[in-house]
């Protein structure tokens, strides 16, 4: 998952397929492969522009469906000045058996925050910024059986209340069987972040 304060763009990473993007009020990209071991597992990440931007690495292991052309069901993007980290609805989707992977990015002045959280969503990774006029950052799943709409929820902080930009995508991950899902390995819910200031 990479992120940058302006709208920028991340340039093409060896062996990895983008999964989503909005370059809407921000950039926000999600990237994906099937790890095999070689040197394309760490990549390097080169953004476009000069802003603040950052980059980390969730590995999910599991019921994972292989075939990264056709990985995303379903996906929506959107962004909003917020509170909270926004996320978009989607409706009318078709496709079973999906995880949904959430991600969003907010913008932020003011550096009392200490959590997110998510009322339905498992909260993967969270980065609450310490440096002001940087940005917050969260990832979340929720495993699916039987295809359900997903009504726009956003992630929640704490801390003082700012209206200011925020950007999300939600994506549908197809898994291989029913309800199995995908499991994140406790070892990397606290990833090494690469970020530029």
């Amino acid at each position: 998952m990479t992120w940058q304060r302006s709208a920028a763009t991340v340039a093409s990473i060896a062996g990895w397929m983008q999964l989503g993007a909005i370059s809407a009020s921000q950039s926000l990209e999600v990237w994906g492969r099937i790890a095999d071991g070689t040197a394309d597992d760490s990549p390097s990440v080169d953004w476009s522009g000069t802003g603040v931007c950052g980059a980390f690495i969730e590995a999910y292991y599991g019921d994972v469906y292989t075939t990264m052309a056709s990985l995303v069901a379903h996906s929506a993007s959107g962004s909003a000045n917020a509170t909270a980290l926004s996320l978009p609805a989607f409706t009318g989707g078709s496709v079973a058996d999906c995880e949904i992977y959430a991600v969003s990015r907010k913008n932020n002045t003011v550096v009392d925050a200490t959590t997110i959280s998510h009322s339905s969503l498992t909260v993967r990774t969270q980065i609450v910024s310490t440096i002001a006029s940087r940005s917050h950052v969260a990832t979340g799943t929720l495993q699916q059986s039987a295809y359900a709409d997903y009504d726009g929820t956003d992630f929640t902080i704490d801390g003082t209340a700012e209206t200011l930009t925020s950007n999300g995508l939600v994506l549908y991950l197809r898994t291989a069987e029913q309800a199995s899902g995908l499991v994140l390995p406790t070892m990397y819910r606290k990833p090494n972040v690469l970020l530029r200031m």
